[in-house]
């Protein structure tokens, strides 16, 4: 669901003239891209009325939509541009109140299991989560932070054209990468994945950083934790088991255990206690 202007400014006409307009997005896309661009929707639906609800259940690319509990569509068309006149796609439409209210019956039944998305509560999400879309208030900020990401996504793409084809090219950043100039989404799309490192964090912001990773790259693309063996990040093996583990459980693939310089032999230890209780 990623609705053009000319879609959008119909839903919001509709609002106004008292109509309930509700839509139900998955809550991850399985395409990272498509999942930015909803999001950067969310703010306008919401501001202007629409009322959307987040799906958590398995992806499912089918569109419906029931308009005045008579007429109903249901197929693969994404409502924009590029679905009307590139894609190909198979859509019906029914002008039926029986089969219309067949079809809102799966709506209200999902509905009931949707997280409903609060204006405030959008706009107050974790800095992380909006990176440089918290920012559009300012709109020449907002412009040269996005004009920050190009060098690096440019260099990504350069080593990435220089590289053997068997090469794995995986991004290291740190969390909020964005204030470097780093925009993990497009990135992400043209190499092999990243290591996001989790210095300092306590598990609950480990599994948070993850998500937000994984939402970026999407579901094939390689997400790694960095975790470092030492004083002051970790100060004990139970703690680094228990960052480990969260950041498996929040979507990593795998964690990389290192430090700055030779790593101990009793960090070693901490790092086999670690793996261990992954394994269990």
């Amino acid at each position: 669901f990623i609705p053009d202007r000319n879609v959008r400014n119909a839903l919001y006409r509709a609002v106004l003239r008292g109509v309930r307009v509700r839509v139900l997005v998955p809550s991850k896309s399985d395409v990272a891209v498509v999942q930015f661009a909803l999001e950067a929707m969310y703010e306008s639906l919401l501001r202007n009325g629409v009322e959307i609800y987040c799906h958590s259940g398995p992806m499912m690319h089918a569109k419906t939509a029931i308009i005045d509990d008579r007429y109903a569509t249901i197929g693969s068309y994404n409502l924009d541009e590029r679905s009307r006149t590139k894609n190909l796609e198979v859509t019906i439409s029914v002008d039926d109140e029986a089969f219309a209210t067949y079809v809102r019956r799966w709506f209200d039944r999902d509905l009931e299991t949707a997280t409903h998305l609060d204006l405030y509560e959008w706009r107050a999400r974790p800095l992380a989560r909006r990176g440089i879309d918290a920012f559009r208030a300012w709109p020449d900020l907002y412009s040269y932070l996005s004009w920050r990401t190009e060098p690096v996504t440019s260099l990504v793409a350069e080593i990435r054209a220089a590289a053997d084809p068997a090469t794995r090219i995986v991004l290291i950043d740190l969390k909020d990468g964005w204030l470097g100039g780093v925009d993990l989404a497009a990135v992400g799309m043209i190499c092999d994945g990243a290591i996001l490192c989790c210095y300092s964090m306590e598990p609950d912001a480990v599994s948070d950083l993850m998500q937000a990773g994984r939402t970026a790259l999407g579901p094939e693309k390689y997400l790694g934790a960095g975790f470092r063996v030492f004083y002051p990040e970790v100060t004990s093996a139970e703690a680094l088991a228990a960052r480990a583990r969260a950041a498996i459980d929040g979507g990593a693939d795998g964690i990389n255990f290192y430090n700055y310089g030779l790593i101990p032999q009793r960090r070693l230890d901490w790092v086999r206690q670690a793996i261990h209780g992954l394994r269990t």
